[in-house]
């Protein structure tokens, strides 16, 4: 029974899976063919002019960390190995 769902459920995902590609290729399909036409079109160089801005306003301050002491705590053991052994 489970096995049947499985296969079922596998089925409808490829069969969905397919519709999407096919709606995609009826909708750019025309564009992707016509890409390689369009790009021989193109010049091979194209020039670009930019400007950079700066905006350095004020600086701000470091901020400054305070570092607050840290107690280590350390545990002994209640019984020392040799001890807890002779005993």
């Amino acid at each position: 029974m489970i096995a049947l769902a499985l296969t079922a459920l596998f089925a409808s995902a490829a069969l969905l899976a397919i519709a999407a590609i096919a709606q995609s290729w009826r909708q750019y399909g025309t564009a992707a063919l016509a890409v390689r036409g369009e790009l021989k079109q193109c010049d091979a160089t194209r020039s670009f002019t930019f400007r950079i801005i700066s905006h350095d306003g004020p600086r701000r301050k470091a901020a400054q960390i305070i570092a607050l002491p840290v107690r280590l705590v350390v545990r002994r053991p209640l019984l020392q190995p040799a001890l807890r052994a002779a005993a």
